[in-house]
């Protein structure tokens, strides 16, 4: 969202008197930063987890009603 924004701005930049020339769009820059932004709150999500709470890295599934059973 943040990078639409910025896309727009740029694009309405002559009305507040900037000549800001074509834009483009660097598709594998603005991929990249969404990874970082999405792995920094992974991380931190993760974390708080395992301060808060028994955490286990792994999958897991119902094989009764009542029993878990853990994968990996």
């Amino acid at each position: 969202m943040a990078s639409a924004r910025a896309a727009r701005m740029v694009q309405r930049a002559a009305e507040f008197g900037i000549n800001a020339g074509p834009a483009t769009t660097d598709f594998s820059a603005g991929i990249k930063r969404v990874n970082i932004i999405r792995d920094e709150a992974s991380q931190g999500f993760r974390k708080w987890l395992e301060d808060v709470t028994d955490f286990y890295p792994a999958s897991a599934g119902f094989i009764d009603g009542h029993t878990v059973q853990g994968r990996g």
